[in-house]
């Protein structure tokens, strides 16, 4: 008995350390959001009718994960309260995050060469900047600037690769659309966690400018606006119809809102999990009349 209370302990300690190391809080910050983007693809074929192509998705996650963990492991003003904690954690971060994205290129290649590098240059030009002529151009800006580059570059990576499957351009549009839309408005409420650190850089974000309050409306109305512009393009058959995938994108965006303001398990579950939520239950739905059938 003695023995198994002291392996417990030791269990315990073990994961408190792992829990307390900048490093394991560095490299695992970015993991659910590459899986929303392996999330975005498979959805994307869904939608345009193409056949799933798993080496885009998981090539994909690997580009997501390796911008994200690259953005966090380079220091700015902002950061030093926003993303505090990572410490001597930064090197490796950046390390792992260029091996990776070299990964993910080798894996997506042969559907776009160029998709990959927008995400990684404009990442670079968001974070960091760009000196022309003695003045520093930085793309992370306020007044709803830098949600809407999040937002047309994560957009536009994706349209990129989905342009290979010999779609037509029309239907590539309601594509943008909804991912324009659900990285403005995911970029947007990340915003209401950093109000301390972008205050402190000087960064007007649309939380800082319009309050909480009022920018959850607005991204609600934003959320209904963009959802009714993408139905009448499946009713016109821009692309596929589904209206699973239609509604659990509606409803999971508007209950993802109405926490937007909250912290814990399960924000971040409806936040980022919806749409692998969402994936999981469309992907294996044979898997679970079976076993509907023989339970009844």
């Amino acid at each position: 008995m003695t023995e198994t209370i002291s392996l417990t302990s030791r269990l315990n300690s073990c994961f408190n350390v792992i829990g307390s190391n900048s490093i394991y809080r560095l490299l695992t910050a970015s993991v659910l959001i590459s899986f929303v983007g392996f999330c975005r693809i498979y959805i994307a074929h869904v939608f345009l009718g193409t056949s799933f192509r798993i080496e885009l998705c998981a090539g994909f996650f690997l580009v997501v994960y390796s911008v994200y963990t690259f953005d966090r492991s380079i220091e700015c003003k902002e950061d030093m309260i926003n993303k505090r904690g990572y410490g001597n954690g930064r090197r490796i971060g950046i390390t792992i995050s260029l091996i990776l994205f070299i990964i993910g290129f080798i894996l997506t290649s042969k559907y776009s060469i160029i998709a990959p590098f927008v995400p990684l240059i404009v990442g670079t030009l968001y974070t960091k900047g760009i000196k022309i002529f003695n003045k520093k151009i930085k793309l992370k800006r306020g007044y709803g600037v830098k949600n809407i580059v999040v937002a047309f570059t994560w957009a536009l990576t994706i349209t990129l690769f989905m342009k290979s499957f010999n779609v037509k351009l029309l239907s590539l549009l309601p594509i943008f659309v909804l991912f324009f839309s659900k990285s403005f408005i995911n970029s947007t409420i990340n915003d209401f966690r950093d109000i301390k650190g972008d205050k402190l850089a000087g960064i007007k974000t649309i939380p800082i400018l319009l309050g909480i309050k009022k920018s959850k409306i607005f991204l609600s109305i934003v959320h209904v606006i963009f959802h009714i512009i993408f139905f009448f393009f499946m009713l016109y058959e821009f692309i596929f119809f589904n209206l699973y995938f239609y509604l659990t994108s509606l409803i999971f965006g508007l209950l993802q809102l109405k926490i937007s303001d909250k912290n814990g398990f399960f924000k971040s579950l409806i936040t980022d999990g919806g749409s692998i939520l969402s994936v999981f239950f469309y992907h294996f739905r044979g898997h679970f009349n079976g076993i509907s059938e023989i339970i009844t």
